[in-house]
């Protein structure tokens, strides 16, 4: 095209004139329309100063080559225009595309250390979950294991009144099986005064019969002898029965002591 424009202009300075004008079109991303007339009006003034006369019918042909051949690179050229625009947009995007990667790779470390610190934070609080629960069981059998003790004191605070208060029975039994012994005591030692003073007596009376004369003392004697059997054997009666109860006595006394020892040793215990 341009070697066609050079032999119908016959001049390459209006040429390198457009070429230039059209390279600095395509480096900047656009094209201006070139109008008919003013190629036309450049060709003739080209042709008018290299002196070159051409006939009308060559160059409306050419020129009219021209145009569609400049109507086809301004199509190519607006084509260029909206892919560079489309390229430029896309560029663009990318960039936004880049930044936002590069926001979401930092977040998504942030992210990954606070999973990490929550990882290690599950993990402690795990850690001190099992130790809670040890506890926990621990903690558990101490209840169980006081529950029983503090039911078992009850029952030991219960049999320990139950043993207070028959200790008090066993006492007070103990105090009077005392005084009866006592009292039983106290009468033996008068009766056996009794007996002494009755043995003196029968004694004394013996003798002041032996005094007497023939029959009288015989007969006084034998009343004195059956009188003093019969007396003798009420009292060995007497002191028999005493001494049978003196011994019950002693031997409830005896007992009482020991219950009341074994009381003692459960309340200390």
């Amino acid at each position: 095209l341009l070697k066609a424009l050079e032999e119908l202009q016959g001049t390459s300075r209006p040429l390198d004139e457009f070429i230039s004008e059209s390279k600095h079109t395509e480096e900047n991303g656009r094209m201006d329309i070139v109008d008919s007339k003013t190629l036309k009006s450049t060709s003739e003034c080209a042709n008018m100063h290299n002196g070159q006369i051409m006939t009308p019918t060559n160059a409306n042909g050419s020129l009219h080559c021209l145009e569609v051949e400049l109507h086809e690179l301004e199509t190519e050229n607006q084509g260029s225009q909206v892919s560079f625009n489309q390229s430029q947009g896309l560029m663009h995007e990318n960039g936004h595309l880049e930044q936002d990667k590069s926001c979401l790779e930092k977040e998504n470390r942030k992210l990954r250390q606070q999973v990490k610190i929550q990882e290690a934070s599950l993990d402690s609080s795990s850690l001190k979950l099992v130790v809670l629960e040890k506890e926990n069981r621990t903690l558990f059998k101490k209840t169980n294991y006081l529950s029983e003790a503090c039911a078992k004191n009850k029952e030991l605070e219960k049999e320990n009144q139950e043993l207070i208060q028959q200790a008090g029975v066993d006492k007070r039994m103990l105090m009077t099986l005392r005084e009866e012994l006592l009292d039983q005591r106290l009468k033996l030692q008068q009766k056996e005064s009794d007996f002494e003073k009755l043995t003196y007596e029968l004694e004394r009376m013996r003798l002041n019969q032996e005094t007497r004369m023939g029959d009288h003392e015989a007969v006084d004697q034998g009343q004195c002898k059956q009188l003093e059997s019969e007396l003798e054997s009420s009292l060995m009666k007497s002191l028999k029965i005493k001494k049978e109860r003196m011994a019950a006595l002693e031997a409830r006394l005896q007992e009482s002591a020991k219950i009341n020892q074994q009381l003692r040793q459960d309340l200390k215990t």
